[in-house]
Order: structure tokens, then sequence, then C-alpha cells
């Protein structure tokens, strides 16, 4: 297994495509999904789904009609008069309404006009993936809550727990399969149904929340805002973390409520600092990785008192002594990691490194001679369920 001196670098061929995966932990995941690619893959070769996938075409522009003909009828339920001052759900779904019918006036009129006739053949046949443009368009302009305004997203998410899948992974070949059979879930009024079940050992159960499953991506950013708060994260950070393009709302809700675990633990508004300037997945799963160590050996071994950032993030326990978690896969002696490991900063009567992988024999013997206490393979068996 080729390595970084960190992390596993893996080429996963499959039927659908190659993907470049970099850690055990990603690849567990990508295999997984595999298994879920096929399933839609199957099941959009049924005719009942080739149908379904053709009504959805359309009828995302019959609900954006209706919005342009009644916008007021898309706010019913949402409060009036001056009570509506106090509900951002009013200003967000109006401005919504104004984005689609901007949308779907400009479509209209960069399309001429075609006789009846000639729509009912375009609507036949047509394929899903080129009636779609006026779809793409609507949820470019108006964003994820244009898609819960038309009940996308929410058919998205229910596809994906059926799966036991991340929805909002970054797969993209999985990725344009949930779209595909999503839309037609939603649009197409098909029922979604596996053919072949996914395997326990290989689904994503364990690695993503019911909350990334059943909540919309507003309400869910709501909730880790909200602990973000308690934690005393709130303003410019909160929303770099939001904005963080590597960091989907599953890894936000995954390292939110890892943190969220360390009532009384100081320090952990300098974790979701050091979380905003992640520069791709590999190290966003990283600090995800690293802070649910934390978690476990808060709650198994010795409370922890103060999280800081000496590069990573370390740990403080009540003792006064160090803890460095490293969610990696294989721990090699480099001269980085020789230099790292004897910082004066991380120097303690005791000191601790845990790693999600094993250490090279070299490594083991080095950092046991330097005081280290290593312990390897710290599986993600209690920190998946977190997820």
């Amino acid at each position: 297994m080729p390595t970084t001196g960190l992390l596993g670098r893996f080429t996963l061929h499959t039927q659908y495509g190659t993907l470049k995966v970099s850690g055990r932990d990603l690849l567990q995941i990508r295999v997984g999904e595999i298994r879920a690619i096929k399933a839609l893959q199957k099941n959009s070769k049924v005719k009942v789904f080739a149908t379904a996938a053709k009504d959805a075409a359309l009828r995302p522009i019959n609900a954006a009609k209706q919005v342009i003909e009644n916008p007021e009828k898309t706010l019913e339920g949402i409060p009036a008069g001056v009570e509506r001052f106090l509900h951002g759900a009013y200003r967000q779904a109006k401005k919504t309404t104004l984005n689609v019918v901007d949308t779907i006036s400009d479509y209209t009129e960069e399309k001429p006009e075609t006789t009846n006739t000639e729509k009912k053949k375009q609507a036949s046949d047509e394929q899903p993936s080129d009636n779609s443009n006026i779809v793409e368009k609507v949820a470019t302009k108006a964003g994820d809550t244009a898609k819960d305004f038309f009940g996308y997203n929410k058919a998205r998410r229910e596809l994906a727990k059926q799966l036991e899948i991340d929805p909002y992974t970054t797969n993209p070949i999985l990725s344009q399969k949930l779209d595909e059979t999503a839309w037609a879930m939603f649009a197409g009024g098909m029922t979604f149904k596996m053919i072949a079940p996914i395997p326990d050992a290989v689904s994503y159960t364990t690695k993503v929340s019911d909350l990334v499953w059943d909540l919309p991506p507003a309400d869910l950013e709501e909730v880790n805002e909200k602990k973000l708060q308690t934690m005393g994260v709130e303003g410019r950070p909160a929303r770099e973390l939001f904005r963080n393009k590597y960091f989907s709302l599953t890894l936000t809700t995954a390292l939110v409520a890892a943190l969220d675990q360390l009532i009384g633990v100081t320090g952990r508004d300098k974790v979701i600092t050091l979380a905003t300037t992640a520069a791709s997945e590999e190290e966003a799963r990283y600090l995800i990785g690293s802070t649910q160590i934390f978690t476990y050996y808060h709650r198994m071994i010795t409370p922890i008192i103060q999280v800081k950032v000496v590069g990573t993030i370390v740990g403080q326990n009540q003792d006064g002594n160090i803890v460095l978690p490293l969610y990696v896969d294989y721990l090699a002696w480099t001269q980085r990691i020789a230099k790292f490991a004897e910082q004066h900063d991380l120097q303690t009567k005791e000191r601790s490194l845990w790693v999600s992988g094993k250490f090279s024999p070299l490594a083991q013997r080095e950092l046991t001679a330097l005081g280290w206490t290593t312990r390897e393979e710290v599986h993600a068996t209690e920190q998946e369920k977190q997820r």
C-alpha cells in the first residue's frame, strides 16, 4: 500500500469509473458506495423508472410555472403582518420565490415557443438529462432553499437513508446517480425499491447521524450553529466553517458532534479555527477523526481539560499530561515526525500518542525512547456512532 508516511493512497477501479481515494476511512466509504451505485443503476433500467424520469424532467417546470402564476400561494403557512419580521423563513421563502420566478423567466426567453404538437413530441422523445436544464438552472439560481421548496432535497435524503449512504457524498459518480433517481422519485412519482441489499459491513449507517438524513440543510446548519454557540464559537469562525467547501454538511456535523461531547473542555474554538483552514477533504476528515479520538479518550480514559493547536490539535488531560491524537493510516518515522515529537511545548511528565492506524517499527521504537506512550489501531468503533 503506497502511503505519504501518514495516509494510504488507493486507486479504486470500478465498472462505473475510477476513483482516487486517500485514507482507509474514505476507502471503506467508497467501497460501500459502489454497492449503492449498483443498486441505483439497476433501478434506472426498470421501465417504470424511465417513465417516471421523463415526468420528472417536466414536473419541476410545471411547479415553477405555478410559482410564477401564484407566488403568494407558496408563502402560505408563513406568518404575515408584523410577525413576519421576526420569522426568517418568510424572508427566505420570498427570496426563493423571486429567484425561481427570475430563473424561469430568463429560461423561457432563451427558448422559442413551440406548438402543442411539438411540445408533446419533445416531452416524449427527450431524455431526462436533456430536459433537466431548467431544473439545474433553478437549483443554481435559488440554491438549496429552492430545492427544499420543491421537495427535491427531502427526496434525495430519503433515498440516501434507504441506501445508508451520505446524502452529501463527494463521490461524483454516486452523486450523479443520486440526483437522477431523486428527481424521478420526487417529481416523477417513482418509488425506489432496493434490488440488492447493501451489506452492513460496508454501509454508511455508523458514519452518518440521523440528523443528516432527516433535517433539511438549513435546519441542520442551525443545529450545528447552536451547538457551536454553546462552545463559545460564533460569528466569523462559525461562518467560515460553514463556507469551507471541503466540509460538507455531513463532515461539519461530525466535527461539531465530536466537539460537543467535550463538555467543559476549553479551546474547542481553536479546533474550529483550524478547521476553517482545511484545504482538502483529506484534511477535513483528519481533523474530525483526530477530534473523535479525543472524545473517546475523554470519556473512557482520563478527562481532557484543554485543547490547543500545535500545528495539529493536542489535548491536556486533568493530570496535566499531553494527549496527541493522529487520525492516520500509518505513522512512519520521518524527519518531520521526529522534530514534532521533540517539540518543547509537548514535553510533559507523561504523554500519549494515539493513532487510528499503525506505527512503523522504527517509529514505535523512537517514540518510546522519547518517552511517548503509544497506542495504535484506535478503531472508530466508538467514534463512528457519533457521525
